[in-house]
């Protein structure tokens, strides 16, 4: 497989993780700004990720399924690609556009239902675009190259990230309208879609050597590999707390770091990517050399620590706040002047140290995953991996939708710190008996 070939399949990747990024991302700064959401009104934002997450544990089995059994002159996964990529963009607009959207504010509760409801239809959608597009990944890919194409999958995907964080507040600088913006995310998710679809042929195969294929990728034999399912249930811990930061970035900057609008948060996005992307190139050149099992231990026990210790510990201008659960009590150190550190400060140092082990999160798991997967399973252990990440990003939001709605945006930093080091630990162990 030609290095530009990977480049068109990985480029989809890009579109897809801007469009994923943005209710992790802006999404709050959305609904604060256009329905007026309080701080503490965030817990609707982790609601509706749950919900996608719903989605995906119901949905991701059967759209693969059904790709499974597509026949048609353009491949198995392709039709799915260029039919719903453009049906997904469409929904994601759609979440922004303002029908009645000032007579349903008036009508409390009616506001809630109608961004659900698009979500919903969105989620199911994207699904059944994003599902048959991993699944294609090992059919293209021989064996001996699948390190390479998980490395510029994920390298573009970066790109995708960063671009989410950055990308929206400058064109809110230009126009200041959510409409312009997430008509132009949608315009790369098709764009991008359309480069994949266009430039990667599927392999020919016959409808006999698919069958075997399938047979061969049965869930039986899949949970028969020991490896596999070690690495799911290590998987499960790490992106549960990993999904959880990534979701809460947002909330947390703006309650526990001050960042007041969207340029501030795209300034401390930029902060944020510099930093990532240093890691990142660390992770991607030593990351072989120092062992793939190595480095994500190093990334999984050193968040271990630093979750409970960054999150618990949120320096003021006047003290050091130790556990605040509003409404039910509140313990406080005062410092000296002389003990003080800017917030923006205290910002820097956590950013930096939070980047040392996501950026490891963000880029090993795939390359292990890649490595433990047996020949002719490939489609369905995606399917697998796909329904296990959907299950513990769900129940991840969810915590945090319960915990902000019950103790508030900063109260809920405070609470799921710990148990976060504990569960990152946790995963460390699970993780250290996969073999090298």
């Amino acid at each position: 497989m030609e290095t530009k070939e990977m480049i068109y399949y990985s480029i989809m990747n890009l579109g897809i993780l801007m469009i994923m990024g943005f209710p992790t991302s802006y999404l709050y700064f959305f609904l604060q700004d256009e329905l007026h959401f309080t701080l503490n009104q965030d817990f609707f934002r982790y609601f509706l990720l749950s919900i996608g997450g719903l989605i995906g544990i119901i949905f991701a089995p059967i759209f693969g399924y059904l790709s499974d059994k597509t026949r048609s002159k353009y491949g198995r996964r392709r039709p799915w690609i260029i039919i719903f990529s453009p049906i997904s963009a469409f929904l994601f607009w759609l979440i922004s556009i303002p029908f009645f959207r000032q007579e349903l504010l008036t009508q409390p509760g009616v506001i809630f239902i109608y961004i659900i409801t698009i979500y919903v239809i969105y989620s199911i959608i994207f699904n059944g675009m994003i599902i048959p597009y991993i699944a294609l990944m090992p059919e293209i890919t021989p064996v001996d190259q699948r390190i390479q194409m998980s490395s510029f999958w994920n390298i573009i995907g970066g790109l995708g990230t960063g671009g989410i964080i950055i990308l929206p507040a400058i064109l809110l600088l230009i126009v200041d309208s959510y409409i312009f913006v997430c008509g132009i995310l949608s315009l790369i998710l098709v764009c991008c879609a359309l480069i994949t679809f266009l430039k990667i042929k599927e392999p020919e195969r016959s409808i006999s050597k698919m069958n075997d294929s399938h047979k061969k990728g049965s869930y039986t034999e899949i949970l028969k590999n020991r490896q596999f399912v070690i690495y799911q249930i290590a998987q499960f811990f790490w992106n549960f707390g990993f999904l959880i930061m990534l979701s809460s970035l947002t909330a947390f900057a703006v309650s526990v770091f001050d960042v007041k609008n969207e340029f501030e948060f795209g300034l401390m996005g930029i902060l944020l990517l510099f930093i990532l992307g240093g890691f990142i190139y660390i992770w991607n050149v030593k990351g072989e050399v120092w062992g793939k099992k190595r480095s994500i231990l190093f990334c999984l026990f050193f968040l271990a620590v630093v979750f409970p210790f960054t999150i618990i510990f949120s320096l003021t201008p006047s003290s050091l706040i130790f556990v605040e659960f509003p409404g039910f009590f509140k313990f406080i150190i005062e410092l000296p002047s002389s003990a003080i550190i800017p917030i923006q400060i205290q910002g820097i140092i956590w950013f930096l140290f939070l980047a040392v082990g996501l950026s490891g999160i963000l880029i090993l798991p795939f390359s292990i995953l890649m490595g433990i997967v047996k020949k002719d399973q490939e489609a369905t252990c995606m399917g697998f991996n796909s329904t296990f990440i959907s299950i513990s990003g769900a129940t991840g939001n969810m915590f945090m939708a319960l915990f902000t709605y019950f103790l508030g945006a900063k109260g809920a930093f405070y609470f799921l710190g710990p148990i976060l080091g504990i569960l990152l630990f946790i995963s460390g162990l699970i993780t250290n008996k996969l073999e090298e």
